[in-house]
């Protein structure tokens, strides 16, 4: 079963190689495959090198998190790396697809998504990669997926989990500045941009119970700053409706 490698740092790929037998086919910037990984090419990785290796498995694995234990297992994953489509309109779309689909990106246009049914969470509008992929199709683009796959150092999790919560309190303070903008000039306040912030905010909300009931992901501090910006925009929202 093959081995799928992702380093940021592709300039270390010829270092880690050296004399190995493990020699991987690149697919795409940062993304490469191989049937094989020899120890000697796990021993020469450090610290200092961001990579991930999966590998493909005949099962299906359930994720377990758990913080007390530093366990970082997230089960099995699909993988979806495209190349940049050549409108951008098509690659703002992607884009808005995949902010609302439950992943961990682990490079440039390359995403991790949790391996469970994403039609118990149609009716939150969460996206399905299947989607993405088939919009990356319908755009002429090309797209390399993978299922069933899993981390063969489940402590890898963890900087992705670091980097999922890093990246929606992010998102999140860039609605909190937008609404304090709005606070600043009520009298500019439109109410179609407050309910389009307030859609942006319950997309997170609902990303965040994927996160939990699948992952076991607890985002507190996400869900502690989606509850106050969402009581800030409410209160806009109707006081805006009284002019």
């Amino acid at each position: 079963m093959p081995f799928y490698i992702i380093l940021n740092d592709e300039e270390r790929i010829n270092e880690i190689i050296g004399n190995s037998k493990t020699v991987p086919l690149k697919l795409k910037k940062h993304l490469f495959i191989v049937n094989k990984i020899n120890g000697d090419f796990q021993d020469k990785l450090d610290e200092r090198d961001r990579i991930l290796i999966l590998k493909t498995s005949r099962s299906v694995e359930r994720a377990e998190i758990d913080y007390n234990r530093g366990v970082f297992n997230l089960g099995s994953l699909i993988l979806l790396a495209y190349d940049p489509l050549e409108h951008a309109n098509a690659n703002r779309v992607i884009y808005r697809l995949i902010g609302r689909s439950p992943c961990f990106k682990v490079s440039s246009l390359i995403y991790l998504f949790p391996y469970i049914n994403y039609d118990k969470y149609v009716e939150n509008r969460v996206v399905s990669p299947g989607t993405i992929i088939k919009r990356i199709i319908a755009y002429g683009g090309r797209a390399i997926s993978a299922s069933r796959l899993k981390l063969i150092h489940p402590s890898s999790g963890k900087p992705l989990i670091e980097d999922l919560e890093r990246n929606l309190m992010k998102k999140l303070e860039n609605i909190s500045e937008a609404v304090q903008k709005h606070k600043m000039q009520k009298k500019t306040v439109k109410v179609k941009t407050l309910l389009e912030m307030k859609s942006e905010i319950k997309m997170i909300r609902a990303l965040t119970r994927v996160y939990y009931e699948e992952l076991n992901i607890n985002l507190k501090t996400v869900n502690s700053k989606i509850i106050n910006i969402a009581k800030t925009i409410n209160q806009l929202i109707a006081e805006a409706k009284k002019r």
